[in-house]
């Protein structure tokens, strides 16, 4: 495996050498000689792949709450983890586990009883799916440093790309030979013996781009028995066959090696952080996976007109001991097709998307009891199976110059389907409960309208109404679980939302508020005598929030006094995000009117920079919780508030060095990044348990060098 990357590396280094000597290939401000290739939009150079600037367009005309995230503004700290990706995005909750590439991550409640891996929203690599068919997604998947830039659609508003999730949908964006450097080279060390590596190459060469990527990321960990490895190829090539047509052919390869420690108790927490839960290190629990991506799509694009068909290929080998040793190799593929059209209708603005996800996942799924690590009687043998066939349709429509109405549909369709296999091994113990097959379809409609109000060319409000179904992953029907498959309702939400984003004089901003009303959820519940019920489709419940974030220019011209171009002027600005969760039982015959577990009701963080024209930056942050939160739904054990402190510092080019200097958590505190979350944590509760929390990392520093031409 070693050996693949290292003639990965080796290609990367060759490619660039080549190009260097050659330069008349790889000028991509000048036009082919030859003249094969004709750039019809300065911005796009790539008909597949739209620049950041036209994304920035597109998510301006959404009647709902978006993200645009640049690729470069992430490069100026360190890059480890998903709550590094997120941290200044409105709406996104993002908080690892234990310092590593797997987050708890959520938009609007999604997945509210998911503390490990992901579920309630749609990721994708350049619009093609990163979820497997079932819902289920690793942040592993995807490599922050090769991407241009990041979307983020939440809730409904994500409808283009059928999505069906509560939370919406994540786009991470590659680079592609025309927005990549020929030869870029970068080094992180840090604390708890982290080692991050990156070489990169893009170019184009007359009809053809290239861009391709190899990272290493290796750390020991702030807590025992947390060693992270990673190495991953990302890579795409591009052929514009004419002024109308491109294709573009996507790999991806991933190597991903975490221990787990697990959870401590309270006590434990603020006694010894550092510590493991002894049970995961004496059955060696871990999550290591191996995954390989294929994907192409082919544009077509005019003036008014853009078609996208796409099709993937997607094979995971997964080895996790955990309280039991689950194996499984999934296969999953699909496609999807979309025709957007922006001319005029009746003479105003409009635009219209209509589209399909068709997706098939085939999981062969085994367990073993776990003796110390080590694989011992098999008992599961499952195929799994799960299907998703989506049709969506939206309109835009400027009703006067200023005013839009959005009207958009999608209609549903997916099967689970569980077939269990009888033993072949005599030492195999299937129990009644896992040796059972199962299957189930959901249907459903998921309607939306949106009003859209240009007040400027740059602030906009929105008001909208919107549907959502998503369908249960196989980890919510019980698979491998003590009690055996169950099976459980869709889950539905319905969600109106308010907002505004903007730009005046020296603020930025982008502000929500929406309120969801929620049938069968997926929770963890007990009974009224405290008897557990395992995943259900919950009572109705409700999901309120509001998504805030700001951004203010404090000063400019500190240095500079005289200079009239505003880009040639230093400045210091202030940058927060704000979060408010009201996540909760509507009227619960056992739990009441209590607030869900595992999620802090206020989320804060603020950072103020001073930003040289030059390319230097420094300036601190700070990550508050202010208010303790619930672990279990009945309310009984909390979470303490924390406040955090940070710093970081740079000087950041377009070509040659950059450098960056960050400091995490500098008072050392100690507290809970995240927690488990359970039905009841009152002793004598089935199901109770009090090891809960992930200490997060203690005091760390992280420095880093890039060099690009």
């Amino acid at each position: 495996m070693k050996k693949s990357y290292f003639m990965a590396m080796s290609l990367i280094a060759g490619f660039a050498w080549l190009q260097a000597a050659n330069p008349s290939a790889v000028k991509k401000e000048e036009a082919p000689t030859l003249g094969t290739v004709v750039v019809t939009d300065k911005k796009d150079p790539s008909l597949t792949v739209p620049s950041s600037e036209t994304a920035a367009q597109q998510l301006n005309k959404v009647a709902g709450g978006t993200n645009l995230i640049l690729g470069e503004d992430l490069k100026k700290g360190r890059v480890n983890t998903w709550q590094d990706v997120f941290q200044n995005s409105a709406g996104v909750y993002a908080v690892p586990r234990f310092g590593a590439e797997e987050a708890r991550i959520s938009i609007r409640g999604s997945g509210v009883q998911r503390t490990f891996h992901g579920r309630g929203i749609t990721v994708l690599q350049d619009g093609i799916p990163v979820n497997l068919t079932d819902g289920s997604f690793d942040m592993q998947s995807v490599e922050p440093l090769a991407t241009d830039y990041v979307t983020v659609w939440r809730g409904a508003n994500a409808l283009r790309y059928g999505s069906s999730s509560l939370g919406g949908a994540i786009n991470f964006v590659s680079k592609t030979g025309y927005t990549a450097d020929l030869f870029q080279a970068r080094a992180e060390y840090g604390s708890f013996d982290t080692t991050r590596g990156q070489i990169s190459s893009g170019s184009v060469v007359g009809p053809f781009d290239y861009y391709i990527s190899v990272t290493h990321l290796s750390q020991d960990g702030f807590r025992e028995h947390a060693q992270q490895n990673s190495q991953k190829v990302v890579g795409n090539m591009g052929w514009k066959i004419n002024d109308y047509w491109e294709n573009r052919f996507y790999v991806t390869h991933v190597n991903s090696r975490s221990e787990l420690p697990g959870s401590l108790s309270k006590g434990q927490l603020y006694s010894n952080p550092m510590a493991a839960n002894a049970s995961n290190v004496s059955s060696h629990q871990k999550r290591d996976f191996e995954l390989a991506r294929l994907a192409d799509q082919v544009t077509w694009k005019d003036q008014n007109q853009r078609f996208d068909g796409s099709v993937y290929w997607a094979w995971k080998d997964l080895d996790h001991p955990i309280f039991q040793v689950i194996d499984q190799e999934t296969n999953d593929v699909g496609i999807r097709l979309a025709y957007e059209n922006t001319g005029e209708f009746f003479g105003r603005e409009n635009r219209f998307t209509v589209g399909t996800n068709q997706g098939l996942g085939i999981a062969n799924a085994a367990q073993y009891e776990n003796q110390f690590g080590s694989r011992r009687r098999k008992t599961l043998d499952q195929t799994q199976t799960s299907t998703n066939h989506d049709l969506f349709i939206e309109n835009e429509h400027y009703l006067t110059d200023r005013f839009a109405i959005v009207l958009g549909s999608q209609f549903l369709v997916a099967t689970r389907d569980i077939e269990s296999h009888p033993p072949t091994d005599p030492n195999a113990i299937l129990t009644a409960a896992n040796n059972r097959s199962a299957s189930e379809a959901y249907t459903s409609w998921n309607p939306k309208i949106g009003f859209l109000y240009d007040f400027t060319k740059e602030i906009v409000g929105f008001v909208n109404y919107s549907r959502s179904s998503e369908p249960p992953t196989f980890s919510e029907l019980g698979v491998g679980s003590t009690s055996g498959v169950r099976l459980v309702d869709q889950q539905i939400s319905d969600t109106v939302e308010i907002g505004t984003r903007g730009k005046a004089d020296r603020f930025q901003w982008d502000l929500a508020y929406y309120y969801a009303w929620l049938q069968d959820e997926y929770l963890a519940l007990n009974d009224g005598r405290g008897n557990s019920l395992g995943t259900i489709s919950s009572t109705a419940s409700y999901h309120q929030g509001v998504e805030l974030s700001l951004q203010t220019k404090v000063w400019e011209g500190l240095w500079e006094d005289g200079v009239k171009k505003e880009s040639e002027k230093d400045s210091v600005s202030i940058r927060q995000t704000y979060l408010w969760n009201d996540f909760g039982f509507s009227s619960d015959p056992t739990y009441g009117k209590n607030q869900f577990g595992g999620f802090p009701e206020h989320v804060y963080r603020a950072e103020l920079n001073y930003e040289h024209p030059c390319g230097f930056y420094i300036g601190p942050n700070v990550d508050w919780i202010p208010v303790k939160a619930p672990v279990d739904h009945a309310n009984t054990l909390f979470n303490e508030a924390y406040f955090l402190t940070g710093a970081r510092a740079g000087y950041k080019s377009k070509k040659g060095f950059s450098v960056y200097l960050e400091a995490k958590n500098l008072f050392d505190e100690k507290y809970s990044s995240t927690t488990g979350v359970i039905a009841d944590a009152r002793p004598g509760s089935v199901g109770s348990n009090s090891a809960v929390f992930n200490p997060g990392d203690g005091r760390a520093f992280y420095a880093g060098v890039e060099f690009k031409y």
